[in-house]
């Protein structure tokens, strides 16, 4: 099952939807879209089947009613980068020797993107996590960024997902440094990245990262094109933003040198 496929409404039906962490209902009646969502404590596969709106305590679960002028005819619920960047906690750190250039591998969380088809419209409802995610700050005051933080594995080969919608990304790695560093978390600007499908896999265009200089500033290069890990890759959804120059953040509250610099 992929997350692009439409998926018919009709009147007076409904569906369930689980992904990641994420539990969804919809259904269409008189005019109107009635959605419900709140957060399960088990990550899973994504599921679409007909089913009764999801009910239960206020606190827990968000409700919304859409009026609509032309009945809704079909949904999909797309795949989408995460509308902040991402901050990696690493599970182990890693040492990068001076000069060294690695290619790196982790899986990234896709945002669930609903949009409702009618016969002259197409709306995008709600851009939603899988999974509940904490707002860190990382950085200096005056240069930090704000992001979504959570723990991954650093893989050197592409390895199965986890369960719910992820997508993997593949960086190319840099010390151009002088001295020895040790990466124990590492920001992602994920906004510049486009997502591809091959088969049951989706990922992400490639990027290259390298520490410079004294202090280990960061730059980041965005590549074009599907990244080529499996055949027949398509474009399912390009960047929320566009790169058109190398994308700078200074790296020296992020990174931890062995050399001391």
């Amino acid at each position: 099952m992929q997350p692009e496929e439409a998926y018919t409404l009709e009147e007076g039906a409904g569906y369930r939807v689980r992904v990641g962490r994420l539990r969804l209902s919809l259904g269409y009646e008189k005019g109107m879209c009635r959605l419900a969502y709140r957060y399960g404590s088990r990550q899973v596969d994504l599921d679409i089947r007909p089913g009764t709106p999801i009910t239960g305590p206020p606190e827990e679960v968000t409700t919304q009613s859409i009026l609509l002028s032309v009945p809704a005819r079909s949904f999909s619920l797309l795949p989408a980068v995460p509308d902040k960047p991402l901050i990696l906690f690493l599970e182990d750190p890693l040492r990068v020797f001076p000069g060294n250039e690695h290619r790196i591998f982790f899986h990234i969380p896709l945002w669930v993107k609903l949009v409702l088809r009618g016969d002259s419209y197409e709306y995008t409802v709600f851009d939603l996590p899988p999974m509940v995610f904490s707002n860190t700050w990382s950085g200096s005051p005056e240069s930090g960024v704000l992001g979504y933080s959570f723990r991954t594995r650093i893989m050197t080969e592409p390895e199965d997902r986890p369960p719910g919608m992820w997508a993997l990304c593949a960086v190319r790695l840099h010390n151009r440094t002088q001295g020895e560093l040790l990466l124990e978390r590492f920001v992602v600007p994920v906004a510049f990245l486009s997502l591809y499908r091959g088969g049951d896999r989706l990922t992400t265009s490639r990027a290259s990262l390298s520490f410079r200089g004294e202090t280990g500033e960061l730059q980041w290069k965005f590549e074009r094109g599907a990244p080529g890990y499996t055949e027949g890759e398509v474009l399912v959804s390009g960047p929320r933003e566009k790169a058109t120059r190398n994308i700078f953040v200074m790296g020296a509250s992020l990174i931890r040198s062995l050399t001391g610099f």
